[in-house]
């Protein structure tokens, strides 16, 4: 499995309060939204995938490899990633 550096907040009510944006701006700007919507993804993901006791200890993960195939989660299930 290849690695690729993926930029995840851990809390992302964070940096949306510190925007100071309004629900309205916020859901106007798309690529903000989808920004912060996919790191509350991943953070809720790896809540989830902690409580499982086969995963190791970043049970959630972004992949690329070099041909471009991406996925923004998977879960390392005893080294066999598998995408969710």
């Amino acid at each position: 499995m290849g690695k690729s550096e993926s930029n995840r907040q851990e809390n992302p009510s964070l940096a949306t309060a510190l925007l100071g944006m309004s629900p309205e701006a916020f859901l106007n700007d798309w690529q903000t939204f989808s920004l912060v919507f996919e790191n509350l993804c991943m953070r809720d993901l790896s809540a989830y995938a902690r409580t499982l006791d086969l995963l190791d200890d970043v049970p959630v993960r972004y992949y690329r490899d070099d041909s471009g195939l991406e996925a923004d989660a998977i879960c390392v299930d005893i080294g066999r990633p598998r995408p969710i």
